[in-house]
């Protein structure tokens, strides 16, 4: 086992000289019972994320060979819990792909942890949503109700984020400059610092149109909008309509789209 780990290592940081030997230890070590399920478990799945597609592939085969592999390993060791949260979280990262969906409900029927479940039952529920009428009221810092139906007759974008995301502050500015006189940006904010929250959107986005929501992933409008990942971004239509739960992929490019259909 220590030899194997060793060579894994060193695979892992690019010194593959060893590697048929590290195969064959680890098919020793797989067949061992003697050795926890779950160390056993974790040589195997690092063996294997060696030998996954690089990103340079297609996002398509990358996302197959990422869920066969997931696949492969719940076969081999039922009882662990990481290969279904991989499986979940690779539906959550390609959830604008129909594949995606095809994973969330295998998922759901399948014997996954009951958290893993509800994760992708959300998925398929905030897809479910596209194409129906959507409302909800909220209440903003100072006190300003802000509900989707006294916004008919404009594009609506509601954004989901946190200002300790990875580039949040760069997407948050760009959401809000792409707002005009018909398109309204409404950001959702999940930090539970709201006073370091308000301190970065006053220098992002001074004017826009903000609710702190300290709670997260508990907060009310998630229920609502059937959140399943922050950030997230959705787009409404000037009827009401939920048109994309997507909206951080080719934004600009939907935007555009929505707001020529405000010109009949």
């Amino acid at each position: 086992m220590e030899e194997a780990l060793g060579l894994m290592a060193a695979a892992e940081q690019g010194d593959r000289s060893q590697l048929a030997r590290m195969r064959i230890l680890v098919s020793v070590v797989r067949g061992d019972q003697n050795i926890l399920e779950y160390d056993r478990y974790v040589l195997v799945a690092r063996l294997r994320a060696l030998d996954l597609p690089s990103s340079e592939v297609g996002r398509a085969k990358k996302f197959a060979a990422y869920a066969e592999e997931a696949r492969k390993l719940i076969g081999e060791f039922p009882n662990q819990t990481d290969p279904f949260v991989s499986l979940l979280a690779l539906a959550e990262d390609s959830s604008d792909t129909p594949a995606a969906g095809q994973l969330a409900l295998e998922l759901v029927e399948s014997n996954a942890p009951l958290a893993v479940k509800v994760g992708a039952g959300r998925l398929l529920d905030r897809e479910a949503m596209v194409g129906t009428s959507i409302d909800f009221s909220l209440t903003d810092f100072e006190g300003r109700i802000i509900s989707l139906a006294k916004l008919k007759g404009k594009s609506v974008v509601v954004y989901v984020w946190t200002a300790q995301g990875p580039g949040a502050a760069d997407w948050v500015r760009r959401l809000v400059d792409e707002a005009d006189d018909k398109t309204v940006a409404i950001g959702i904010n999940f930090d539970r610092d709201v006073a370091a929250a308000r301190a970065e959107i006053a220098r992002v986005a001074p004017d826009s149109i903000q609710i702190y929501e300290p709670l997260g992933m508990e907060a009310a409008a998630v229920a609502v909008l059937k959140l399943a990942r922050c950030p997230s971004v959705y787009l409404i239509d000037r009827n009401g309509v939920l048109r994309d739960v997507h909206g951080l992929e080719r934004f600009s490019e939907k935007i555009a789209l929505m707001r020529e259909s405000l010109h009949p």
